[in-house]
């Protein structure tokens, strides 16, 4: 009853939220574009309006990730591994999925991190493991006042209807970009370890 009713229920109230982190909140964005759902809530104009193509992006990139999160994961060597990239993969395809979701991410990034020093730290590994982990804990929580600075303030905001520019709202997206970096690293980490002869810093 809750994965085939409730879930929709609800994901159909918050499908094109702007703090809906969702890849199903993706193809909204940028076809029939954000809307709020309550006065003090923000909204976006679309990339293009195309509505009607919108819930055909949207499932396509949430089924693409599910299909290849399922895949690196039954791939992966060890059970650590696997259990961290459907953790991401879970949080990246659910129909809502609110910043606070991504607490769970702590388990993946501890597992990354004991892979990286397993293999002495491999410079481009850890230096996108510690930008993608900066701006999750540093960065996203601010987004909104960046969107809010670059449409000019946030009385202007409220002025223009709480309405903000399409370019803006992208700062958005930049939270499904990082957990989707972060899921493609933990793979390569993975399949490093399994290349027989090849360091890690070569890969």
């Amino acid at each position: 009853d809750y994965y085939l009713r409730v879930t929709m229920q609800v994901s159909a109230i918050y499908h094109s939220f702007l703090k809906n982190y969702s890849l199903w909140s993706i193809g909204y964005r940028f076809f029939a574009g954000t809307r709020p759902i309550g006065g003090d809530y923000i909204s976006a104009p679309p990339l293009i309006n195309l509505p009607n193509i919108a819930p055909l992006v949207s499932a396509s990139l949430a089924g693409a990730f599910l299909l290849a999160g399922l895949f690196w994961a039954l791939r992966s060597k060890n059970i650590d591994t696997a259990y961290s990239i459907m953790i991401c993969t879970i949080v990246a395809v659910s129909p809502i999925s609110w910043d606070h979701y991504y607490v769970l991410l702590i388990i993946s990034m501890l597992v990354s991190l004991i892979n990286l020093s397993k293999h002495s730290f491999p410079t481009w590994p850890t230096i996108i493991f510690i930008i993608i982990t900066l701006f999750m804990a540093l960065f996203n929580d601010r987004i909104a006042g960046v969107m809010y600075l670059l449409n000019g303030g946030i009385d202007l905001v409220m002025a223009n209807g709480n309405r903000i520019t399409f370019a803006s709202s992208l700062l958005e997206i930049l939270p499904m970009v990082e957990l989707v970096i972060f899921t493609i690293l933990i793979w390569r980490l993975d399949v490093s370890t399994k290349q027989d002869g090849i360091p890690l810093k070569a890969v």
